[in-house]
């Protein structure tokens, strides 16, 4: 799908017109001076459900929904593992919060942030935050950089007013009528080290008929339970 059609695409859907929507993911962390990668594909419904089907490191399921029950499936050992906590949600990521909660400040208002200035710096949007009160023995102030109205860079300081967390957005393409950022490249500092992870998305589907057996993965009723 090329950018033009979906720019055409986009004028004629919007974020509730869609049975499924799936597009791979594939994260790269460099951490302790190591290298790691995952591939994947995830298959988000209308319904909130999500199916996330890992293709390397492992061959696994990760299956979710809204309120964070999650299910995590090895088809080579019939086994799966269950457990229940909304910080998993299928609503507590950045698609979702891209593509779906059409907010201008990335959820942060609604996890408690309190917009405390907003000015221009460089012909870009800065707007600063004060965390709740359960985040500030670690974070003291959130900056959130825009362009236009996309968000590039998310930043958390500490204290001594020095980055634990940088964010950037960027590849930016329409989906579902809004512009969403096919990479994002976090990095959080930790005792002079750091860890870097990009992740990409691509090649995104809507109401695909060849996701369909996906779409509705369900484990197996004789799946053995683990811990």
């Amino acid at each position: 799908m090329n950018y033009v059609f979906s720019l055409i695409l986009c004028l004629f859907i919007n974020a509730q017109d869609f049975n499924w929507l799936s597009f791979t993911m594939t994260k790269r962390t460099v951490a302790n001076g190591r290298t790691s990668k995952s591939d994947a594909r995830v298959y988000y419904k209308n319904d909130g459900s999500m199916i996330t089907k890992f293709l390397s490191p492992l061959d696994i399921y990760v299956l979710n929904d809204k309120l964070g029950y999650v299910q995590i499936y090895n088809p080579k050992t019939n086994e799966v593992v269950k457990s229940l906590d909304n910080r998993f949600g299928s609503q507590n990521n950045t698609f979702y919060t891209f593509l779906f909660a059409n907010e201008d400040d990335l959820g942060l208002s609604q996890s408690g942030f309190e917009l405390i200035d907003s000015h221009v710096e460089d012909m870009m949007l800065v707007s600063e935050y004060n965390p709740p009160s359960d985040f500030q023995f670690i974070v003291e102030r959130v900056e959130l950089v825009s362009d236009g109205e996309k968000p590039v860079f998310m930043g958390y300081l500490d204290k001594d007013n020095k980055y634990i967390r940088k964010i950037y957005y960027y590849d930016y393409e329409w989906i579902l009528n809004v512009q969403f950022p096919k990479a994002i490249t976090e990095i959080v500092y930790f005792n002079n080290d750091s860890t870097i992870t990009k992740t990409t998305f691509n090649d995104f589907r809507i109401d695909n008929e060849e996701d369909y057996m996906l779409v509705d993965f369900k484990v197996p009723q004789n799946a053995i339970l683990t811990e």
